[in-house]
């Protein structure tokens, strides 16, 4: 699970669910450049931020093990956002979808029809691929996952007799 952990991390990297943060300075920032006054509106563009080559090396290359060390600075990684404002349910949602992929990789070979480099991204609330993305699912032949399927999957005849559970994912 460390390693489906790394790829989901890696995954919100390169494509974060919230690519852009904004926030209401209450006190005046300092920044090399400028100070910006309190009562300003920032916006922190995450989406571009996973992509800085000083602390992502190879910004553009899918590497999960990126992950296995520390990061040059606290937030150079921030898909949930950061500070007292961050995302309250992120281990929630992190722990979900680990469970989630676990169970669909468990059982099936998944592709896409679009490759990285035709996504056409739009940074709406949250970040989506203008006309959605096409998954493509190829059922796993190896026996022990095929036995297991039949199992929590039920036959064709206890499915017809309207057997209401779903727990095949």
């Amino acid at each position: 699970m460390d390693y489906l952990e790394r790829c989901i991390k890696e995954s919100m990297r390169l494509y974060p669910p919230v690519p852009v943060i904004a926030r209401q300075l209450y006190a005046p920032l300092k920044t090399p450049n400028m100070l910006v006054p309190a009562g300003c509106s920032i916006f922190i563009n995450v989406f571009e931020q996973h992509r800085i080559p000083e602390y992502f090396p190879n910004p553009l290359e899918f590497n999960p093990d990126r992950f296995l060390e520390k990061f040059k600075h606290p937030y150079a990684y921030v898909p949930f956002s950061t500070g007292p404002r961050n995302c309250i349910g992120q281990k929630v949602a992190m722990m979900s979808q680990k469970i989630l992929i676990a169970k669909i990789l468990k059982r099936y070979v998944v592709g896409s029809t679009v490759k990285p480099k035709n996504l056409r991204l739009a940074q709406n609330i949250v970040l989506e691929n203008e006309g959605g993305v096409i998954l493509t699912l190829k059922q796993r032949c190896d026996k022990d996952s095929s036995r297991e399927s039949e199992l929590s999957m039920g036959t064709e005849s206890s499915m017809d007799k309207g057997s209401s559970t779903d727990d095949s994912l």
